[in-house]
């Protein structure tokens, strides 16, 4: 995860498979890392990949209340 005004890299996870758990550990590795330093107006913007849509992990950003974004379809980019 990147933080789109500093460019910096607030959490990542590497995974050598598609499964929804790094996604949610990436999370977890920002939460951990970086929760008491977060906006309450954080904002976590992805594409509409099934990781993003899972229940799992709606859950887990509304729990933190961590807003979500998704681009159009076919639009990867943020800006």
């Amino acid at each position: 995860m990147k933080d789109a005004c500093t460019k910096q890299i607030l959490a990542y996870v590497i995974s050598n498979n598609l499964k929804e758990k790094f996604v949610l550990e990436t999370v977890d590795q920002l939460i951990a890392n970086h929760g008491s330093q977060l906006s309450k107006n954080l904002i976590v913007h992805s594409d509409q990949g099934v990781h993003y849509s899972a229940r799992e992990y709606i859950n887990k950003l509304d729990h933190n209340h961590i807003k979500r974004s998704m681009s159009r379809i076919g639009n990867c980019w943020l800006w």
